[in-house]
């Protein structure tokens, strides 16, 4: 009994000055032993992080018109005329979706026209095309590209609907971000 005493009252001292020593600690210390559990960003440990570049503040929705006029893609104005849209430069402009809706047009084949989106850079004879075949029956078709359709900085794109007289009311939604090139 004696002995349990002892050991007991022993154990509370050794308990009591660990809480004072705790308090009368210098910073540095603290700060030691906070490096010690800090976790580093090292390529065998690496840290997850947010993927700023698909933020809000990038997202970018192209509205393209084949128009007899012009049949650029732009931004879709809230008053005014539409302005050729053109990738800003030190940018990209990665399409992750395309919406085209093409007009019914009779006596064109069910099969459909051929939707075709062209970019240049500034005044280079440097083009770069995708095409894509569409349904004539005035629904949206979707393509969903999940790694991106990348368009280089400074680039102008131009939408086009084959086999549609005058240009039609065909139009095509481009949905894509910026991201630094």
């Amino acid at each position: 009994m004696q002995f349990t005493k002892r050991l007991l009252m022993g154990l509370g001292g050794v308990a009591l000055v660990a809480m004072l020593a705790s308090m009368f600690v210098p910073k540095s210390v603290h700060a030691l032993v906070a490096t010690l559990v800090q976790v580093s960003n090292t390529p065998s440990n690496p840290v997850p992080n947010a993927d700023v570049n698909k933020s809000a503040a990038q997202n970018i929705e192209l509205f393209c018109a084949d128009v007899a006029v012009n049949n650029f893609c732009s931004l879709q104005p809230q008053n005014g005329p539409q302005v050729a849209w053109n990738v800003p430069d030190g940018m990209n402009f990665v399409i992750t979706d395309v919406d085209i809706v093409v007009q019914s047009i009779p006596g064109v084949s069910s099969g459909g026209p051929n939707a075709t989106l062209r970019w240049d850079i500034g005044d280079i004879a440097f083009t770069r095309q995708e095409s894509w075949f569409v349904p004539n029956s005035n629904t949206t078709t979707q393509f969903h590209y999940s790694s991106g359709i990348v368009v280089i900085a400074q680039s102008s794109l131009v939408m086009s609907f084959f086999i549609i007289p005058n240009g039609g009311n065909s139009f095509a939604i481009l949905h894509g971000y910026l991201t630094p090139n």
